[in-house]
């Protein structure tokens, strides 16, 4: 099976370099697409120090990840994509042991591989398709104060369900391999997600037409989560998270069930308010976070 891997990068200078010398170490016959949406900051010449050959497409703006991976693809011929994330810091394993999984059926349109933290820790990279209880409940706050309840243990499975192949319902999209006949199938991913629950929606989209999902343990990847997009990463991306949760409320689940899910969440961030005031340490940063969501909840986008 011939291979391209795709990375969408962001103020990605600083790591992205590993991530693609890890990939070419791991898949020395692919070929390397990269999408960049911070034009001028020096990835182009990064990117061929460590794949010279590779395809780098740089964007005047930030068009988001689900965009770019689209351009990606539309450049793309190979049987089998692989998305992969600039802070993808190391990769152990054999990459036929992924490519294998969809000679195993045809139905096969993903294979999510095993993610670890920084620290070598499991990361949870795999969950039960999205739904309005589980999403109310992590909005909520509800998964430190109520661990063991069956939304949240069932949300993204334990930790021996990352030792064995199996089925899920959505991988994450930091080390995703794509088939192209799923893609020929479903479609490209929504553009109406900016960043974050575009491969949700997907993998939700290609279940629903006969497709499946499936888990690789052999192949694992440190994860240096939320470390590839710059130093606005830590007070934008969460704003980012929850619009594109609001995205998929409408999408997946109806007007109705959005307008509750706004509702909700309005009123959740308005209680919170007046807590951050009164705490007062880094309260001017939180205080923002809160009014800034408090508008994509009123609007339903962030003005970029």
């Amino acid at each position: 099976m011939s291979l391209d891997v795709i990375v969408v990068a962001y103020d990605s200078a600083d790591v992205i370099g590993r991530a693609l010398s890890a990939a070419a170490g791991f898949a020395p016959d692919a070929r390397f697409i990269v999408v960049n949406n911070s034009r001028g900051d020096g990835v182009p010449e990064l990117v061929h120090e460590v794949v010279p050959d590779a395809l780098v497409i740089e964007n005047d703006t930030n068009v988001g990840f689900a965009a770019a991976v689209n351009q990606a693809i539309s450049a793309d011929t190979a049987d089998q994509v692989l998305l992969l994330n600039p802070d993808i810091d190391s990769i152990q394993g054999d990459v036929n042991a992924a490519l294998d999984l969809f000679a195993r059926e045809d139905c096969i349109s993903a294979v999510g591989v095993k993610l670890l933290n920084e620290d070598n820790s499991l990361q949870r990279s795999c969950e039960q398709a999205p739904t309005m209880s589980s999403m109310l409940v992590y909005n909520l706050g509800l998964t430190r104060l109520f661990p063991n309840t069956r939304v949240v243990r069932s949300k993204s499975g334990d930790a021996e369900s990352y030792e064995r192949v199996h089925e899920v319902d959505v991988a994450c999209g930091g080390f995703l391999f794509i088939s192209r006949a799923a893609i020929a199938q479903v479609g490209p991913f929504d553009e109406d997600f900016f960043v974050y629950h575009e491969e949700a929606d997907w993998q939700v989209r290609a279940k629903a037409m006969g497709w499946k999902t499936i888990f690789c343990p052999d192949v694992v990847a440190v994860h240096l989560s939320g470390k590839g997009s710059g130093a606005e990463s830590s007070t934008v991306l969460p704003l980012l998270y929850h619009e594109s949760q609001l995205a998929y409320v409408r999408k997946h689940f109806g007007v109705a069930a959005w307008v509750m899910f706004r509702a909700v969440m309005l009123l959740v961030d308005l209680a919170r308010l007046p807590v951050i005031v009164l705490r007062g340490r880094e309260r001017r940063a939180r205080v923002a976070a809160t009014r800034a969501r408090l508008r994509i909840t009123l609007t339903g986008r962030r003005s970029r």
